[in-house]
């Protein structure tokens, strides 16, 4: 039986509620996301509505209901148009959000053929309106908007220096501290990006022509895609999930180039329609300016691997770096689905994957430990470290030397090079990270890193373990649970990354290299930890190299 539709939102749309109909569709790590079925004007008709609870989930919806407007009143066939949001008449503290239905993947002729860089170039290029109260552009944004869950403060300035510095730059380090107590380190390196990065490359006399214009706000790969709008047209270029504010149209390009997945023919064309702001010879400074706060590297392989031994070895050996793990992602012990008679922790359906994904999207914004995650698996023991103190002092010493000044890590770590806060690396450890069913937690990694293990050794290194620390207590496998639970679950679920589908054999290479996995191979499926220790170091040396763009 469908659930039944509130009365706001029937309401709001003006529709009949006797043919209208919602059922659950897709899914975010901030609301819950249904399609909406009735008929207007007598013909058929779909919406996207999203619905939360609480204070947060009405700020976050009034804000992307002003984005997406925002977004479609310049380039109308760019995004999803929203007709209404507010509260639920039925249920108290929920609120809701109604959009154009956005059918990602439609096969079909193209509508209006405007590449992605065309429409982004007329939406960076499209004059903000002028505010109420003001006689000519700010920037800023009408409301209170939000970066995944964090709400930015988008009052008017008339400067974009003073805008970027104090509405952003300040801001967002103030609710870091709030959340998380105060950091002196990284307090001195925003407040020094603030007061000098920021006045050097975006002050009014130096950034020339600078206008507001609307920008899409968290544009990277996963917030783009091509579909049909509201059932009408051609297959278009499309955005959603939209953080709008009136700025600089090159504050849009960092978290694009952050994230990646916009190719060369994309940035060839954006470049010819929207030219470089002068001095063109700081571009690239500005944009990483905008661009990082933090990588996250997931590290994933079958349980018993060495994955959360090899990250906080990584933890110990690289500066400002902390872990995350997917273990903390476990759902109550009473919702966790049964396998022959056994608690099956060893699925996708154990995890929360929104709670996951919120929480990558917290450190991506923040670039530190989420507050509201209270990690259980750091009061698990690993045993001792199987690596010797030589091979750690000598990792050690290899990065120290690639931190010191003139070398890659110096501009890597200690203030991008002069244009920023310090890069923050999160380790993410877990059996599930590259998995079909985790697409969305691995969407959001920088770097992938798979360890192999045979089932031999993994349930060897599992049974010398006591047990697992749990939201409830404590859990201790019984007799037969790798083989029966853990090396089933974890064949069924990669074996689409290994040549034959044998998970003991050598992984497949050109599935590897199509979803970003990098494997350790040369020593065979049961490499020692201090040999995957050297290999882990010198791969993320030179994948942070890659993404920072420093050689």
């Amino acid at each position: 039986m469908s659930p039944a539709v509130d009365p706001a939102i029937t309401e709001a749309l003006c529709l009949d509620p006797s043919v209208t109909k919602i059922a659950s569709h897709g899914g975010s790590g901030f609301a819950s996301t249904f399609k909406l079925s009735s008929t207007v004007d007598g013909k058929d008709r779909n919406f996207f509505v999203k619905t939360g609870t609480g204070s947060d989930a009405e700020v976050m919806f009034r804000g992307e209901h002003a984005s997406l407007n925002a977004i479609h009143s310049a380039v109308p066939n760019f995004c999803p148009r929203s007709y209404a949001h507010g509260a639920f008449k039925g249920t108290s503290n929920k609120y809701f959000m109604v959009t154009d239905f956005l059918d990602l993947g439609a096969s079909g002729p193209a509508g209006s053929g405007d590449s992605l860089a065309k429409k982004l170039a007329k939406l960076h290029t499209t004059p903000a309106p002028v505010p109420e109260g003001f006689d000519r552009p700010m920037f800023g944004f009408p409301v209170t908007t939000c970066c995944g869950s964090t709400p930015q403060d988008n009052s008017w300035k008339s400067s974009w220096a003073d805008f970027y510095a104090n509405n952003r730059l300040r801001t967002i380090l103030q609710q870091g501290i709030r959340s998380n107590g105060s950091d002196v380190e990284l307090s001195k390196a925003v407040e020094k990006t603030a007061s000098v990065v920021v006045p050097r490359l975006l002050g009014d006399d130096r950034l020339k022509g600078v206008v507001p214009v609307v920008v899409h706000g968290d544009l990277w790969s996963g917030n783009h895609g091509r579909g049909r709008l509201a059932g009408e047209g051609g297959v278009e270029e499309v955005v959603f999930d939209p953080s709008a504010v009136y700025a600089h149209s090159e504050y849009e390009l960092g978290i694009m180039k952050m994230f990646g997945g916009f190719g060369t023919s994309f940035w060839k064309e954006y470049e010819t329609l929207v030219p470089k702001a002068e001095p063109k010879e700081e571009w690239e400074d500005r944009v990483s300016l905008y661009e990082l706060k933090a990588v996250i590297v997931g590290i994933s392989g079958a349980s018993s691997s060495g994955k959360t031994t090899l990250a906080r070895l990584l933890r110990d050996i690289f500066p400002n770096t902390f872990i995350l793990h997917e273990d903390d992602f476990y759902k109550p012990e009473s919702e966790l689905p049964t396998k022959d008679g056994l608690l099956d922790w060893d699925c996708a359906e154990a995890l929360s994957i929104p709670d996951m994904t919120k929480a990558l999207s917290y450190i991506r914004e923040h670039g530190t430990f989420p507050p509201f995650v209270d990690s259980k698996e750091d009061q698990n023991t690993v045993g001792e470290c199987p690596v010797p103190d030589a091979t750690i002092e000598a990792m050690k010493a290899k990065v120290r030397a690639w931190l010191e000044p003139g070398r890659p890590g110096h501009a890597i770590f200690f203030s991008q090079g002069g244009n920023g806060p310090p890069l923050r690396v999160c380790l993410l450890d877990g059996f599930l990270l590259y998995a079909r069913e985790t697409a969305a937690v691995s969407a959001l990694l920088d770097v992938r890193l798979l360890l192999r293990v045979s089932q031999e050794r993994a349930t060897a290194r599992r049974g010398a373990r006591d047990g697992y620390v749990t939201l409830e207590g404590f859990w201790s496998d019984p007799p037969g649970y790798v083989e029966k639970i853990v090396w089933p679950n974890y064949v069924a679920s990669h074996a689409w990354l290994f040549e034959g589908g044998d998970v003991e054999g050598r992984p497949d290479g050109a599935v590897l290299e199509r979803e970003g996995i990098l494997a350790q191979t040369e020593r065979g499926v049961d490499a020692d930890m201090d040999t995957a220790l050297e290999w882990a170091v010198e791969t993320l040396m030179r994948q942070l190299e890659e993404i920072c763009g420093v050689r």
